[in-house]
């Protein structure tokens, strides 16, 4: 054989090898627990975990949006730098003492998933494809788009619980924008979300989203915290002002009270404000759940002429007398929880009137 070849064919046969156990080392590596953990001889041994990722540059849409890619960033490097810290000054006790011994499960930590397994990600936008976009009513749209299988083969749900949304970035021509947007999805679905639009006319975003076709790529980050968090029996009631597509937040929160045993359900009373019958979003829903005991919904109609009225349907504009007509029959209490979502006037407008009522200022909170 020509020397020559020969050589290669031995250069190539070590790079395999090379490659073999590289690979051999990282299985080996993620078979032991992150955290400190005894090995098969009884010795403390460390691992500590990876760094998360840094973004790129292309990650941040330099829209202003909060959290930045980069915020995000540093927060989970300061609290990666805080535990790995934490790990070794714990390590280094339990080395100095050989013959103790130490719990470890509260040193163990949970795998994290490689990049390519991630459901979302709250500094990267992750491309996720249209199943479907309908035609709700005349200004509204529903995209249904597709969470992808995990590295398992095996369903998913994307995972946003109540208190938490996404940001969706849209490029037009050298402008990128990004906005902020509640999944209406139920915590028990997989493989898919749901996002419902709300259109206006002469709305850059608008004309974004209605152009999106089935098999189009919608692209995502997040969880991102809205600043409220519902806790069982944190509160003895909810009170919820929505108005128009405001309902989206406050629907998670009523999916989420639907899948708790009824005696943990906290009580709440959905104020949803709309122009007419037609415009009011998740109807049949809402409906639906107020046949259970933990949900009363009024519906406050501001442009119409006739209200096929239950009981439920009123019509004016909710200003301070209605709204105290309407909350009157709610039990006063200091853990009372009062949520406002809508147009920022209608936020301001509402926060203004709890507060004359004689609600305090730690008792609301406002969706921006």
């Amino acid at each position: 054989m020509n020397p020559v070849i020969q050589k290669y064919l031995e250069e190539v046969e070590l790079l395999k090898s090379s490659i073999a156990l590289k690979k051999a080392s990282q299985t080996k590596r993620r078979d032991h627990p992150i955290g400190i953990y005894y090995d098969e001889d009884g010795k403390p041994q460390l691992q500590l975990p990876s760094p998360p990722d840094e973004p790129t540059p292309t990650d941040c849409c330099s829209n202003g949006c909060t959290p930045c890619v980069f915020d995000v960033y540093r927060e989970e490097l300061q609290a990666h730098n805080e535990q790995v810290d934490m790990l070794r000054k714990e390590y280094t006790k339990i080395c100095k003492n050989d013959n103790s011994i130490v719990d470890l499960e509260s040193l163990r930590l949970p795998l994290r998933n490689s990049a390519a397994d991630k459901v979302t990600s709250r500094k990267q936008y992750i491309g996720y494809k249209v199943l479907e976009k309908s035609q709700i009513s005349h200004d509204t749209i529903l995209i249904v788009g597709k969470v992808p299988l995990s590295s398992s083969r095996e369903q998913r749900s994307l995972g946003i619980e109540d208190g938490e949304h996404v940001l969706i970035r849209m490029k037009l021509g050298n402008e990128t924008i990004t906005k902020a947007f509640t999944p209406i999805t139920h915590p028990s679905v997989l493989g898919e979300f749901h996002l419902m639009v709300k259109l206006y006319n002469d709305h850059k975003p608008s004309e974004y989203l209605k152009s999106l076709r089935v098999n189009d790529l919608i692209y995502m980050r997040g969880p991102i915290m809205s600043g409220f968090k519902h806790t069982n029996n944190s509160n003895e009631q909810i009170v919820m002002l929505a108005a128009g597509s405001g309902i989206t937040p406050m629907y998670q929160i009523i999916l989420k009270q639907s899948t708790i045993p009824t005696t943990e359900r906290t009580a709440i009373h959905l104020v949803y404000v709309n122009r007419t019958e037609h415009d009011i979003w998740l109807k049949s829903e809402l409906d639906k759940q107020n046949e259970e005991d933990y949900l009363t919904t009024d519906y406050v109609l501001t442009r119409t002429e006739h209200i096929n009225n239950d009981g439920r349907y009123i019509r004016g504009k909710l200003n301070r007398e209605l709204l105290y007509t309407l909350l009157d029959r709610i039990k006063r209490c200091d853990k009372c929880q009062i949520l406002i979502c809508g147009p920022r006037s209608f936020n301001a407008d509402m926060k203004s009137h709890m507060e004359n009522i004689g609600y305090g200022e730690g008792n609301i909170f406002c969706y921006e």
